[in-house]
């Protein structure tokens, strides 16, 4: 889905088709929503940490998107706020004043599988 922005009505659309099943779909908000997912968890943990919890999320995403829809809440938001929380917990786990370790796997995000 090159070129395109993540407005609402995009995202709307996308996350629709998401919980109807739709796997293009899911790709396609993959591409949307990744850098910021990644980003996010990149700040609290090396890359491969990231990367592995990344696949979790989206996982979890993917079988909660119907659910998630039902309730008239968006797949993204619940993804970036998951993100979010499982970053809090990696930070209380770490002692205060250490940085996340930087992993083999470098910056780049991890395919969509």
């Amino acid at each position: 889905m090159d070129g395109v922005s993540m407005d609402a009505t995009t995202l709307d659309d996308l996350e629709r088709r998401v919980a109807g099943g739709d796997r293009e779909a899911f790709a396609d908000l993959y591409d949307l929503i990744a850098p910021r997912v990644y980003g996010a968890l990149t700040r609290a943990m090396d890359a491969d940490r990231a990367a592995a919890l990344m696949h979790s999320l989206l996982v979890e995403a993917w079988q909660r998107a119907p659910r998630l829809r039902s309730r008239g809440a968006s797949i993204a938001a619940w993804l970036l706020a998951e993100a979010r929380r499982r970053c809090d917990a990696v930070r209380a786990e770490r002692p205060s004043g250490v940085a996340p370790a930087t992993g083999a796997g470098g910056s780049a995000l991890p395919a969509v599988a």
